[in-house]
């Protein structure tokens, strides 16, 4: 029986979603070089992270903690989501083990929708990255997880902007039926989505399937904007800042606090930059992504009642596009 997935490539986290459940991997890679792979010492509580190889990738750590075990291997160029370096490649894989660990290995071929930034799917590389995206998540993969051997065949790859699964998620349940009148008026009316994520910002106004385009964009006003706020020395990886703010875990003297009204200050400049005063036409105004969680306050302020919070603001794309390959025949 065929598994379909809903596909988020955030880079923070890879975030799968199908019938089975759904799984959150860091979007952590580091080349293992010369460190020790060997487990921790007797005693200590350090878990060691994946080791991912491959004939394309080599040999890697990803997701939680790689940053601590190997030497970093950051990209946030749109290159990486486009399959350009290896090491999205292995953080994918890293995913797609921890899925079947999870809920068992895939019987048949794999069917997905992947959500991209709006600005790989628009402009004048849109081929180009389409090309790419498809190229290298379709078709047949094998790979070594910690010494077990795992593989995927991926016959099929849609791609929809990120932004667009936050509707979608919103208006259907997890078996791609309408959850409610009410949460289908979300289909047919003229709405929003503003998404903060690790990198950028996405902007996406639709009606039915119809974009307006003049509101939709993106800006690299994302997490790393606050990152690069908190940590100008980058003393941290983007891996490692991310992780912390999370889980609530900054060090002494790191304080995100007094950067949020600077940060919300730019984001908001972007969406008049766009919207202007039409913001106050659309019937509602979705928000998510990791970076609104903090923003709430500051985000509620500011749009006056038009905005829903997605219920899973870090899982919501990925759902609402596992949601969209459910009404793909």
């Amino acid at each position: 029986m065929k598994t379909k997935l809903g596909v988020d490539l955030g880079q923070s986290g890879v975030k799968l979603v199908g019938e089975a459940g759904m799984v959150q991997f860091s979007s952590m890679a580091a080349l293992i070089g010369n460190t020790s792979v060997d487990a921790p010492m007797p005693g200590r509580r350090v878990k060691r992270p994946m080791i991912v190889s491959g004939e394309k990738i080599g040999e890697m750590f990803v997701g939680h903690g790689a940053h601590r075990w190997g030497v970093p291997v950051e990209n946030f160029d749109f290159s990486r989501l486009a399959g350009v370096t290896p090491e999205m490649h292995a953080i994918f894989y890293g995913a797609l083990t921890e899925y079947q660990r999870k809920y068992g290995r895939f019987e048949d071929v794999v069917e997905v929708v992947i959500g991209l930034p709006i600005q790989m799917l628009t402009g004048d590389n849109k081929e180009k990255y389409v090309r790419q995206v498809k190229g290298w998540v379709g078709g047949e993969h094998h790979w070594m997880a910690n010494g077990d051997n795992f593989g995927a065949i991926i016959t099929q790859v849609g791609l929809l902007p990120q932004a667009t699964g936050a509707v979608v998620d919103y208006a259907f349940d997890m078996q791609g039926n309408a959850i409610s009148e009410e949460h289908n008026k979300a289909l047919t009316k003229e709405n929003a989505t503003l998404w903060i994520g690790s990198s950028t910002v996405e902007l996406q106004v639709t009606q039915r399937e119809e974009d307006t385009k003049r509101f939709n964009g993106g800006a690299p006003l994302g997490v790393r904007w606050l990152h690069n706020q908190v940590d100008p020395n980058g003393l941290y990886s983007f891996g490692e800042f991310d992780e912390m703010v999370r889980t609530n875990d900054l060090p002494d003297g790191m304080d995100i606090q007094p950067f949020l009204s600077p940060w919300s200050t730019q984001i908001f400049g972007f969406t008049s930059r766009k919207w202007n005063e039409a913001y106050q036409r659309f019937y509602r105004i979705f928000v998510g992504g990791g970076g609104s969680i903090p923003l709430k306050n500051e985000l509620l302020a500011h749009f006056n009642g038009k905005i829903i919070f997605a219920s899973d603001p870090i899982m919501s794309i990925a759902r609402g596009l596992y949601k969209a390959a459910l009404r793909v025949k």
